[in-house]
């Protein structure tokens, strides 16, 4: 091949040198920069759509919290803890992926791309309506917009 090369005029060399960097250029270009770029603009999406959740995930709480000190009377249902919690879930349209009581009395439950709305609609109804205390919450938001994973710490009110 080098032989070949050598053997061209000048200006065919000159001509094939520069396809070949023109080639090479794009091939870089389709190979390495385009897909880097395309995963940049991805990735700039998804954090948007993240920043959009924890604003709303940061409302949610700040509802909660004032509906948590509104002072409202609250009437605990007879029955067990798991039996009023199940119950008000299903209401919801939640079902909890894992649902674990420990020595103390409480109940730990694991919801899982649940909807914002169902899931701060059932905290409320527990605190507000049944006297549930709500002792600990972890809500983290998923790649889908308005779905939460949430793990909640639940014991019965006095």
């Amino acid at each position: 091949m080098h032989q070949w090369f050598n053997q061209l005029r000048h200006r065919e060399q000159i001509i094939i040198g520069l396809g070949a960097v023109s080639l090479a250029i794009y091939l870089l270009y389709i190979l390495l920069w385009q897909p880097l770029h395309d995963n940049a603009l991805e990735l700039e999406r998804q954090n948007e759509n993240l920043l959009s959740s924890l604003d709303r995930v940061d409302a949610m709480a700040l509802e909660i919290e004032g509906l948590r000190h509104s002072g409202r009377q609250t009437t605990v249902k007879k029955g067990s803890l798991q039996q009023i919690l199940n119950s008000a879930a299903k209401r919801h349209g939640l079902t909890a992926s894992r649902i674990q009581p420990n020595a103390k009395g409480e109940i730990q439950m694991r919801f899982e791309g649940i909807p914002a709305q169902a899931l701060i609609a059932w905290l409320h109804e527990l605190e507000q309506q049944r006297g549930i205390l709500i002792q600990d919450a972890s809500i983290n938001t998923t790649a889908t917009a308005n779905r939460l994973n949430a793990v909640v710490r639940l014991a019965q009110g006095n």
